[in-house]
């Protein structure tokens, strides 16, 4: 399985590596289209999705430094903190919720209201313990996780799963009450309200998603009026920096040094105070809508990784992935699937076989990897680069061991 795995996930990153250089060729910029036709009314990206690149560092298959400014200017990541979570308080009015949102840990003070008796019992050990625990059952239960979800999730009994549901509604009686009411009109109307009136399609059987719906959407109407306002300002100052792109509950703008301080207070002070006040006092505490720029060591990272680190530490996990497929593999795969092979050849033509696949050895001009990581070592700092790594990677996995 780790075999098909990999070749998987090298397959689909090479893929759309490829996909967005042939779409930059003419100019050197991407051009998605955006559009804000989905379930939440939040925007979509397409031709090419640019908004679920994988943009976590610390994963080999990472897209970072793939998207990068202009030349001379920097993108900066401004991002909403725990929005959907504020969005639920201020929906609900539950000012247990807010109050946890405004702790100085968030997870944990949900967690101590999940599990009160265990949690003023534990040690520090248990009490991370818990925490995780309770992250789960944040996350999930916002996706519409119900107890059988939580019990296969968390390993525990249909009982035991039962009652941490029972212990959030009675910690946040509010938000239980919104999210019925939620799916209640749901159910009967086919829509639900977002705070600034747009009306949101929920299928009449699937009531369920309605509070999910309800603060994906709200988030979603912050970016947007965010976008428009961000967008307006900097126009009327002159600036040559502007909004980029936006994830989820984040917005990238491409900022030039002698405007990126003014350019992102005036980011962050929009996004903070877009959301009208008497809503943000339904709550004690108040509201918090928090969009402060990312760190920059951790922005770099992501978004101006073309000095080469986030590369040249990707290039080392693969070449120690490589180091780990030599030697006997035994292939799980779906029915017809010859899983009798346990050498790698025998992993590659499975893999071949699953995805559909089919490439020929002859194909494959290639070196070793270790003889192109060392010959792309003044390659670090060319974006290019990484399309070639992801080429030269997923040919050797198919056709460096097949005689």
């Amino acid at each position: 399985m780790a075999v098909l795995r990999t070749y998987l996930r090298t397959e689909r990153a090479r893929a759309t590596l490829q996909a967005l250089i042939e779409h930059a060729a003419i100019d050197g910029r991407i051009h998605s289209l955006i559009s804000p036709a989905t379930h939440t009314g939040r925007r979509s990206s397409s031709q090419p999705n640019i908004q679920n690149l994988n943009m976590a560092p610390d994963d080999p298959f990472n897209f970072c430094g793939v998207l990068t400014a202009a030349p001379g200017a920097e993108l900066v990541e401004i991002d909403y903190s725990n929005a959907e979570n504020w969005s639920a308080a201020l929906i609900s009015g539950d000012d247990n919720l807010a109050a946890a949102c405004a702790s100085a840990d968030f997870h944990s003070a949900m967690a101590a209201r999940y599990f009160p008796d265990q949690w003023a019992k534990a040690d520090d050990a248990e009490r991370k313990h818990l925490r995780r625990m309770g992250k789960t059952v944040t996350f999930g239960t916002a996706y519409g996780m119900g107890k059988r979800k939580l019990a296969d999730t968390l390993s525990i009994s249909l009982d035991d799963a039962e009652n941490i549901l029972a212990a959030k509604d009675r910690a946040f009686p509010m938000v239980a009450l919104a999210k019925r009411l939620a799916a209640d009109k749901a159910a009967r109307y086919g829509h639900i309200t977002l705070w600034t009136g747009r009306k949101v399609t929920v299928p009449p059987d699937q009531a369920y998603v309605s509070w999910n719906y309800l603060n994906q959407g709200a988030v979603g109407e912050l970016v947007k009026r965010s976008i428009v306002l961000i967008s307006e300002a900097y126009r009327e100052r002159g600036f040559r920096s502007r909004i980029a792109h936006d994830m989820h509950d984040a917005i990238i703008v491409e900022v030039w040094p002698d405007e990126k301080e003014t350019a992102l207070e005036i980011a962050s002070q929009i996004m903070s105070s877009v959301m009208p006040a008497e809503l943000n006092r339904r709550t004690k505490p108040t509201v918090q809508w928090i969009a402060e720029p990312s760190k920059p060591d951790e922005n770099n990272r992501k978004w101006n990784a073309n000095n080469g680190y986030t590369t040249a530490r990707m290039m080392a996990v693969w070449q120690t992935a490589w180091d780990a497929l030599n030697g006997p593999y035994a292939v799980a795969a779906p029915d017809g699937v010859n899983t009798e092979d346990t050498d790698l050849a025998g992993a590659i033509r499975a893999a071949q076989q699953w995805s559909g696949v089919r490439k020929r050895p002859d194909e494959f001009a290639g070196g070793k990897l270790s003889e192109y990581l060392e010959s792309a070592k003044d390659l670090y700092a060319d974006s290019t680069a990484r399309i070639a790594i992801c080429e030269v990677w997923s040919e050797i996995i198919l056709w460096e061991k097949v005689e």
